[in-house]
């Protein structure tokens, strides 16, 4: 079913009833140049979930281990014989003989769940703007792709979408991808990447592992700064496509959300890739297998209405100025 799925394009069929869901238009779209107010309890809801992170700290942190594993949940679930709303069993009437019979009959199945289903962050539409944009939060500007969880581990490197798909399965340079290299045989990477098939490039948008460290509990701040270290240092291989390296993987570069900063970058062309969208992350938020509101996502043609912030004509050609939802690399599939 997932397979047909994906054929029928992916997780965009998908009718979502959450919160700001980035499968849906902006709700502010409609009446965007209007100062509107009551569109969501984002502020609340962020408070909130930094407060329950502390809480969750344990169990962000097994998410990784689980993943690479490649653990499969299962649960028992009953399940009846296909006898029930029958009044008689057997010849017997007596109501609570056939209760018996019906209980005694019934059957265990095992549900299996794909370990690699639903592990991505998701994004909320940026509805109304963080008192503490410009100091607790970064951005990082999206390419247009489709959205991996790409897994290295065990000699092989496998990409994932949203539904727990393998999309592709190739040899990398990230640590635990390659058989070739003895010494990495034992480490595993899990990197969360927006594709672009048209350059063959995985742009790594977060890391959840790496050689085996899971860091899905450190803070945003913390991911960006261990990505672009470990890829600079170690995985330095991984940029550069070759026979046993295929597809190549850069790091998106992250900004401060200063107004001085986006006015800066916001005024000249963007010449690395075709961007889809912005994506602002609380410095002070875990990676969570979720749709969190610490997490937001922004077309480059809102910019100007929701942050006052002008944007260049250069800029904006570089974008896609779709109002519509989101493409792949949304947080979404």
């Amino acid at each position: 079913m997932d397979e047909l799925i994906e054929k029928l394009g992916g997780d965009r069929l998908t009718v979502s009833q959450e919160t700001n869901s980035t499968v849906a238009p902006h709700p502010r779209y409609s009446q965007f140049k209007q100062k509107s107010e009551g569109f969501g309890d984002q502020a609340y809801r962020r408070k909130e979930l930094l407060k329950l992170q502390k809480e969750k700290r344990q169990e962000t942190f097994f998410q990784a281990r689980g993943i690479v594993e490649g653990e499969v949940f299962e649960e028992n679930v009953d399940m009846d014989d296909g006898g029930g709303g029958e009044d008689v069993v057997d010849g017997v009437t007596n109501p609570e003989i056939v209760s018996a019979v019906r209980l005694s009959k019934k059957k265990k199945r095992r549900k299996v769940t794909n370990p690699y289903k639903n592990q991505l962050m998701l994004s909320e539409w940026m509805v109304d703007v963080p008192e503490d944009l410009a100091t607790d939060w970064i951005m990082v500007v999206c390419p247009i792709g489709k959205r991996s969880m790409v897994v290295a581990a065990k000699g092989t490197t496998m990409a994932y979408s949203r539904s727990g798909y393998c999309l592709n399965c190739f040899p990398s340079y990230l640590p635990g991808g390659n058989r070739r290299i003895d010494n990495c045989l034992g480490d595993s990477t899990i990197v969360d990447c927006v594709f672009d098939e048209s350059l063959q490039t995985y742009y790594v948008l977060d890391v959840m592992c790496w050689r085996s460290h899971p860091v899905c509990d450190s803070e945003a701040q913390f991911r960006r700064y261990w990505l672009q270290t470990k890829l600079s240092e170690e995985g330095y291989r991984a940029q550069l496509a070759c026979r046993v390296n295929p597809l190549k993987f850069l790091p998106l570069q992250h900004f401060t959300c200063d107004k001085d900063t986006l006015t800066k970058l916001f005024a000249e062309p963007w010449p690395q890739f075709k961007i889809d969208g912005l994506l602002f992350f609380h410095k002070k938020s875990l990676y969570m297998a979720r749709r969190s509101p610490l997490v937001l996502w922004l077309k480059v043609s809102m910019v100007t209405d929701l942050l006052g912030i002008k944007v260049s004509q250069n800029f904006l050609s570089c974008s896609d100025v779709s109002p519509s939802p989101a493409r792949d690399v949304n947080m979404e599939n």
